[in-house]
């Protein structure tokens, strides 16, 4: 079963497609963040992992052609066997394996 990134609780078992590294692919890094995540294609091999810890995070910053203030709102997680935060943004799903 699909669940948004917001409906995601600490104790669930999830299934993500992959983790990326922000150090390698920084185009969207944010400070203390360590891996994106990506759910674009579920297989039956993909990973799963066990949730630990949930937090929703806004950060806010300055757009450039706009030139004015905007909010940005991730979720940061912490995945068992996973040594650093994850982000994934709120409109994206997961597959829930169990609670």
């Amino acid at each position: 079963m699909k669940i948004s990134a917001t409906q995601i609780e600490k104790g669930m078992t999830i299934k993500i497609t992959e983790l990326y590294d922000t150090k390698i692919y920084n185009h969207n890094a944010k400070e203390g963040v360590d891996f994106a995540i990506g759910t674009h294609k579920f297989l039956k091999s993909s990973p799963t992992y066990k949730v630990l810890t949930v937090s929703e995070v806004i950060t806010s910053g300055f757009h450039r052609t706009l030139r004015k203030r905007v909010a940005d709102k991730y979720i940061a997680i912490t995945l068992e066997g996973v040594n650093g935060v994850c982000q994934i943004s709120p409109k994206q799903k997961v597959v829930l394996i169990k609670n």
